[in-house]
């Protein structure tokens, strides 16, 4: 428990990322994890569970073992049922209970007169694990993957890897789209088993875990060799990496509700901060590549709902969030041109009204669900007069694709999803344009 109350100590209460909102990098979790074997940092940062929520779902799995039916998670104190009815639409309560501990992936687009595909192999024992993946895009067809071998504490990959160290400025991702942190939790070496391509290496890679540390080693096909070391004190974890001629040394360091972390190498530098004072949090990141910026995040709960309030580029965006409504403003800046786009979404009984202006661009939407026997079908009807500022729709769209919708022309259309156990379609129809209406299936299977 001492590792969760640890992790858990600086987060604050925040809105949950609807379905249709997830990044890719939360598709690609989804992927993978399960009820039972998600850890607490990518529920908060990555899906915006609650401190609460967290704190309550972890300290149930230490006291009474692996969830193994759906209805535990509304036996949970301190769980609403909405989170556990959100939780179960996400993840699976525990794969083990396969025989088989292999997964394939199918998932088909069609935009445009363009066919793309992807199909993926997951596949995981003891000692061995690794993703086989083929892609079609544009006619061409590209072969993808890992296998990696654990033995004591050490891993041998070879194929497609990422290496993470630090607050991903040399090695690994920026971080996650979240609207609470910028704080980077990744380190270490890991397979490709999703989509997502940024910070992918190809070659082979080593890891060595140590009781108080840790390092890695990678070569990829362009015989550039990436290493990273940490080692642990305390609360405190100091390290360094390097790849090509390019170096960066980091730090990471809790102590009670405040943590501090930082890179600094030759490339680009960030400092920064985060501390929880009565149901507030607040951090604040400098960055330094090719220019100096300012990073400043504040959230927290009153009566009214739960606020994110991020400050970044000298732009600046709100999220509220509470049980009758949702509340999005975000602010565009260009050299030439300021404008604000404002979403708001309010759920009532089985249907979700959503409206949008951005500047001389305005609409709504209107999405309801329905279940017939074991088929759920999500809609949603949306009209859009476009005038030069664009707005994203949110959309019901199959597993493993962004449900999100970018508008840049007039639309006038309808967006429909069906489930049936492993399947997925989604389809979208704009009566306004042909060419921009697409189909998308995915299929995922236990073998």
């Amino acid at each position: 428990m001492k590792y969760i109350i640890i992790l858990l100590t600086p987060l604050i209460t925040q809105g949950q990322v609807s379905e249709e909102d997830l990044s890719s990098r939360a598709l690609e979790i989804l992927d993978t994890s399960t009820l039972n074997s998600i850890d607490p940092t990518s529920l908060w940062q990555v899906f915006n569970l609650s401190k609460s929520d967290i704190f309550a779902l972890e300290e149930y799995k230490d006291a009474f073992g692996q969830l193994t039916h759906e209805s535990e998670l509304f036996m949970i104190e301190g769980l609403d049922s909405t989170t556990a009815e959100y939780l179960l639409a996400l993840f699976p309560i525990n794969r083990t209970v396969n025989e088989s501990k292999r997964q394939i992936i199918h998932k088909i687009s069609l935009r445009k007169h363009q066919f793309n595909s992807r199909q993926s192999l997951l596949f995981n024992s003891n000692e061995i694990n690794g993703a086989i993946h083929q892609s079609v895009e544009n006619q061409h067809i590209n072969y993808s993957g890992y296998i990696t071998h654990h033995f004591e504490n050490c891993a041998l990959t070879f194929g497609d890897f990422s290496l993470h160290a630090g607050q991903g400025l040399l090695l690994g991702r920026r971080g996650f789209p979240s609207s609470t942190t910028s704080e980077y939790f990744e380190k270490g070496l890991k397979g490709r088993t999703g989509s997502v391509s940024e910070g992918i290496l190809q070659g082979i890679g080593f890891e060595k875990k140590l009781s108080n540390g840790g390092f890695c080693v990678s070569l990829d096909t362009s015989n550039r060799c990436s290493v990273s070391a940490f080692k642990v004190y305390r609360t405190t974890r100091l390290g360094a990496s390097t790849s090509k001629n390019n170096f960066s040394l980091f730090f990471h360091h809790a102590r009670g509700p405040a943590r501090m972390y930082g890179e600094f190498g030759n490339t680009g530098q960030k400092i920064g901060a985060n501390f929880f004072i009565k149901d507030v949090l607040f951090e604040t990141n400098i960055y330094n590549q090719d220019r100096v910026w300012l990073e400043s995040y504040i959230s927290w709960q009153n009566t009214l709902g739960k606020w994110n309030l991020i400050h970044s580029k000298s732009r600046v965006k709100l999220n509220l969030n509470n049980s009758n409504f949702q509340l999005f403003i975000n602010e565009h800046r260009n050299e030439d041109y300021l404008s604000w786009r404002t979403k708001l979404r309010i759920p009532h009984g089985k249907s979700i009204y959503e409206f949008h202006l951005h500047g001389k661009t305005h609409g709504f939407g209107i999405r309801k669900d329905h279940t017939f026997s074991s088929i759920a079908i999500s809609t949603t009807l949306a009209f859009i007069d476009y005038g030069q500022s664009p707005v994203w729709l949110g959309i019901p769209a199959a597993r493993g694709f962004i449900g999100a919708k970018g508008v840049y022309s007039d639309f006038a259309g309808i967006i429909c999803r069906l489930t049936w156990q492993g399947i997925a379609a989604s389809f979208q129809m704009n009566f306004q344009s042909n060419s921009t209406s697409s189909l998308q299936m995915s299929f995922y299977k236990y073998l």
